[in-house]
């Protein structure tokens, strides 16, 4: 028996919508394409799509790092989430 699972999660087309919402197409194929430089594993294998999920998340953060220390830091992803997306609190927490 397992014990029941109580993580917060945030879904990764969320948080490229949150970090880059100029997007077009949220869905893993585009977000390969527009936010990595990488190819996209096998189509629809389970541990293919959870690496490149991976490689997606890893590149809008460090585009997104990248970002805040060509501006100075106005505000961070943490108070972005914040401020805006409130439910997400206990993510962070």
């Amino acid at each position: 028996h397992l014990p029941q699972i109580k993580n917060t999660i945030m879904d990764s087309m969320e948080l490229a919508a949150i970090l880059e919402p100029y997007h077009k197409e949220y869905n893993l194929n585009a977000l390969m394409k527009t936010v990595t430089d990488m190819n996209k594993n096998e189509i629809h294998r389970g541990l293919d799509d959870s690496i490149n999920t991976l490689k997606v998340v890893n590149s809008l953060l460090c585009r997104l790092w990248s970002s805040e220390e060509k501006k100075g830091k106005k505000r961070t992803l943490y108070e972005n989430i914040n401020k805006y997306y409130p439910y997400l609190k206990n993510f962070f927490s």
